[in-house]
């Protein structure tokens, strides 16, 4: 759920760009694979790919403590894309 409220929340930043209907409903499902397939070419740890982590197959020690770092990576990039979706609303309904 935190994996696609990230993706839904970088959607709505990309609807005050650009505002195709379609460019929006297929955004998320294109950053999941672009991440993805970025995180392979830099090759980063394999417990980090955004599908491992929304799968829940990352292991960072319990349970508990995996749910928590899972959720707050997903969080950091909702909250990554809040602060941009609101610049760029406001700026768009300042100058129209």
């Amino acid at each position: 759920a935190c994996c696609a409220g990230a993706f839904a929340e970088f959607a709505l930043w990309l609807s005050t760009k650009i505002t195709n209907v379609f460019v929006t409903l297929a955004a998320p499902m294109l950053a999941y694979y672009v991440l993805n397939t970025l995180m392979m070419w830099l090759r980063m740890p394999s417990k980090f790919y955004p599908g491992m982590l929304s799968k829940g197959l990352s292991v960072f020690g319990g349970a508990g403590i995996t749910t928590l770092v899972t959720c707050g990576i997903f969080a950091a990039f909702g909250v990554v894309f809040l602060v941009l979706f609101t610049r760029s609303c406001r700026r768009r309904l300042e100058n129209g």
